[in-house]
């Protein structure tokens, strides 16, 4: 058991590769976000959306309890996030962007800066705030 995930460790990269230059060579690049674009929309219809998060981080409370997943999926969800929150925000309503932003930010501010005193998380946010365009 101990040998399949080292096998799977190197052989991922190269089946990835393999997979990719076979799409392109064919055509097929975007065959995958095109198949995705037209199936998630009807796979959400109809689903208990609550449920299914709740599902989700069950899973994935179970799934981080192994060493070597608690380092890289944490690594490849903050990688992954920022892009997906920036193609997600201008399609949300101003209502939920709102409500997912003091969400978000109060999970910023809670679990990215544990035991900081107000001014403290203040200031780092101040400072990002200026940086940006508003």
């Amino acid at each position: 058991m101990g040998m399949m995930p080292a096998m799977m460790g190197q052989m991922m990269p190269m089946m990835m590769k393999g997979m990719k230059d076979i799409m392109k060579e064919h055509g097929m690049e975007n065959l995958l976000p095109n198949m995705m674009s037209k199936m998630m929309p009807i796979m959400l219809e109809g689903v208990d959306k609550d449920a299914m998060v709740e599902h989700k981080n069950k899973m994935l409370g179970k799934v981080l309890e192994n060493e070597r997943a608690n380092e890289a999926i944490p690594e490849m969800q903050s990688r992954m996030m920022p892009g997906c929150i920036e193609r997600m925000l201008p399609a949300l309503t101003d209502d939920n962007r709102r409500q997912y932003l003091e969400h978000v930010m109060g999970l910023l501010f809670s679990k990215g800066m544990p035991g900081m005193s107000r001014d403290a998380k203040l200031a780092p946010a101040t400072e990002i705030l200026d940086k940006q365009e508003v």
